[in-house]
């Protein structure tokens, strides 16, 4: 396959990630059912993260990851099953975002080192403010 090919096709996959994931994100939320099912479909739009590199996703999908804890935090009962793999969506869904922080911090070269590093910064304090670290 030629390389052209391959990166138009890199570009596609980065368009379609970032549109699912902003739709995912933009989606409203109100009940667990709804953080149950938005987290993992987040947790799979946000599993390749050299895919992901749109800071408006990346901030987009820690606001939705605020909005998901704070409906558990309301919500949720002890000993309920499905908490358990929600919460691993929601830590996927931070990590995979943080990561694609990073790599676009890296691959950036259009923009100084330190307005990505920023970037990547309050990214980074955001998702942590989110996880209640």
């Amino acid at each position: 396959m030629e390389s052209g090919q391959t990166a138009r096709e890199l570009m596609d996959r980065r368009e379609i990630r970032e549109n699912v994931t902003q739709a995912l994100a933009s989606l409203p939320m109100s009940s667990l059912l709804d953080v149950d099912q938005i987290s993992s479909a987040l947790s799979q739009s946000t599993a390749v993260s050299s895919e992901l590199v749109c800071e408006n996703c990346q901030e987009k999908v820690l606001e939705a990851v605020g909005k998901m804890i704070h409906i558990m935090k309301e919500q949720m009962s002890p000993g309920v099953l499905s908490a358990v793999e929600t919460g691993r969506n929601i830590l996927n869904i931070i990590g995979s975002t943080l990561a694609a922080v990073s790599e676009s911090v890296s691959a950036s070269s259009s923009h100084p080192a330190y307005s990505g590093t920023l970037h990547a910064s309050t990214v980074a304090r955001s998702a942590l403010g989110h996880a209640g670290a």
